[in-house]
């Protein structure tokens, strides 16, 4: 087992995709819950959308299935994140954080790296 940390918390996803706008990625993440086999799946929604709007913002919200479905609107820079980590909800009575930064890579198409974290506290970066 690898354990990657960013300050106080640890990486539990991190990865890099090429995603167009308004096009929505599913992660499904599988997190650890103390038994030998059993997980339980952390399951996100991000779609870049409203490219347009002058100004960026994050709003997100827990669905009744349980995912939690993030929109990233006004994202239309070359070379735009987040400057801190998006407290979301809790595991295992652990913090969980996104973290996104988006290169545009032309019209309409992004190279995306998001990152989930879990710990730490709310004024470590």
């Amino acid at each position: 087992m690898i354990t990657i940390k960013k300050g106080d918390k640890a990486v539990i996803y991190a990865g890099s995709m090429i995603l167009k706008d308004y096009e929505t990625v599913r992660l499904e993440i599988s997190l650890p819950t103390g038994a030998p086999l059993a997980a339980q799946m952390l399951k996100l929604e991000i779609t870049f959308t409203d490219i347009m709007k002058t100004e960026t913002d994050v709003e997100w919200v827990t669905r009744p299935d349980g995912t939690v479905q993030f929109r990233l609107t006004g994202w239309r820079q070359t070379g735009q994140a987040l400057k801190e980590p998006i407290f979301f909800g809790q595991y295992n009575n652990e913090k969980l954080w996104l973290h996104v930064a988006q290169h545009r890579l032309g019209a309409e198409v992004n190279i995306v790296q998001i990152d989930v974290l879990q710990g730490g506290s709310a004024n470590a970066g």
